[in-house]
């Protein structure tokens, strides 16, 4: 029988999807906005092209500190990074919620 998560589980779980959908689609919606292709962004970037696909995919297993910079100063952008309560970041249906 499987094990029922814990609140914290359920929290981390789904910040981490949301998290990796909104960067995949903020890295998407600034390179098409340029006009550039992802080989554009992945050498204006110095870095492989394989990580700006796997990035826009919304698989974060290539998104390093080191490729976020390096994406943010090819966008000239600021990479913001911080922690927050998820009582304030996660919509309250999804915090109150208890599978």
């Amino acid at each position: 029988m499987a094990a029922r998560l814990t609140d914290a589980q359920i929290r981390q779980h789904r910040q981490w999807d949301a998290e990796r959908h909104q960067l995949g689609l903020q890295c998407t919606l600034l390179r098409v906005w340029r006009g550039w292709t992802q080989a554009d962004l992945a050498k204006r970037a110095q870095c492989p092209l394989a990580h700006v696909v796997a990035i826009e995919s919304g698989d974060l297993a290539r998104a390093s500190l080191k490729t976020l910079k390096l994406l943010a100063g090819a966008f000239d952008v600021a990479l913001l990074i911080r922690f927050a309560a998820y009582s304030t970041w996660l919509p309250r249906s999804w915090y109150r919620e208890v599978l």
